[in-house]
């Protein structure tokens, strides 16, 4: 027999409501109702079905998946959960990458008319809401930017990963805490908006000077911007990074300057970077099932029903190695 969300709720002892809303994202749950939900999940091998309400729409069983690039390690992680989801559905995906080159993003999409129920598109930081929406395929958009897509989206809580990331730091009796930020995600950035968050309930004053805005991470010149930051502050303790390419970027910078004992970097998606600092290095990770199901869960509504309106899904993470975090002292 199928489990079912009933199944769940009763095995984690929440309401169904609340399993509705922890799938769906359309509500908050609480971290702990979360975490019985997600166990629950796994101890049940609960997998979201909707072929049988999209039956009547399915015409290809192919997905489109339009990645950046094959050598984008977050990405390539989560693929194979990604087909075991989709396969899981009735569904086979195509996978394709557009190098963030709108003309390569056109020629694939304009491709995919006629061959796929669907899209599930990586990282485009490109203006191709027209082609989507001229190509009337359904989509759902992952991307680190929400920047009010006319498409449903998934993506990371930026505000809540960058006040927890910072308020690790502080508790370590770090102050001098830098970041290159992208000024594309607007006024209302959640990253800076978290970062002053942090700083507030820690009730220290926030030094703006200690955020470097660039214009496009992808055009970014990384030792550049890290020589600018450390000139202007030379008394920076820490970075935090907020993707897997500036992890790298601090990192390279930071060993090849013999800085890594001096300047505590913490990273982004990089488990494998991580084990190679001792004690290993904290960073925060995504959880790539969340991803996944969140994902297949919006395009497998959006297909069964295009009307739908917009969607916007935050995914969970986790601060990982927090207690690895190296204490700041403060020389008398």
């Amino acid at each position: 027999m199928a489990i079912t969300m009933k199944d769940v709720a009763r095995h984690a002892g929440v309401g169904l409501g609340t399993v509705s809303n922890y799938l769906s994202g359309k509500a908050k749950v609480s971290e702990h109702k979360s975490e019985l939900i997600e166990k629950a999940i796994k101890e049940l091998n609960y997998k979201f079905n909707s072929t049988a309400q999209a039956l009547k729409t399915k015409k290809f069983m192919y997905i489109g998946v339009l990645i950046p690039a094959f050598t984008n390690n977050f990405i390539m992680s989560l693929l194979s959960i990604l087909e075991e989801e989709l396969n899981e559905n009735g569904y086979h995906m195509i996978v394709l990458e557009h190098g963030k080159r709108e003309e390569t993003f056109k020629y694939h999409v304009t491709h995919l008319i006629n061959r796929v129920d669907g899209m599930i598109v990586f990282e485009t930081q490109m203006k191709v809401e027209n082609i989507i929406e001229d190509s009337q395929i359904p989509t759902v958009i992952y991307d680190n930017y929400f920047m009010g897509y006319r498409s449903d989206q998934v993506g990371p809580d930026l505000l809540a990963i960058s006040k927890e990331a910072t308020m690790a730091l502080i508790k370590k009796n770090h102050t001098k805490i830098a970041f290159i930020e992208n000024i594309a995600r607007g006024k209302e950035n959640p990253i800076i908006k978290g970062y002053e968050k942090a700083f507030s309930q820690a009730g220290i004053k926030m030094d703006k000077s200690l955020i470097y805005e660039i214009n496009s991470e992808h055009k970014v010149c990384m030792p550049e911007k890290i020589s600018i930051l450390l000139a202007r502050n030379p008394d920076i303790t820490a970075f935090i990074a907020f993707s897997y390419k500036q992890t790298v970027g601090i990192w390279s910078y930071l060993a090849q300057n013999n800085l890594l004992d001096k300047i505590y970097l913490l990273g982004y998606n990089c488990k494998e970077i991580s084990k190679l600092k001792y004690p290993n290095m904290c960073y925060t990770q995504i959880n790539l099932e969340d991803v996944v199901r969140k994902l297949v869960y919006l395009l497998l509504k959006r297909v069964i029903s295009f009307e739908h309106s917009v969607e916007t899904i935050t995914v969970g993470h986790t601060l990982v190695n927090e207690n690895n975090i190296v204490w700041h002292y403060v020389n008398e």
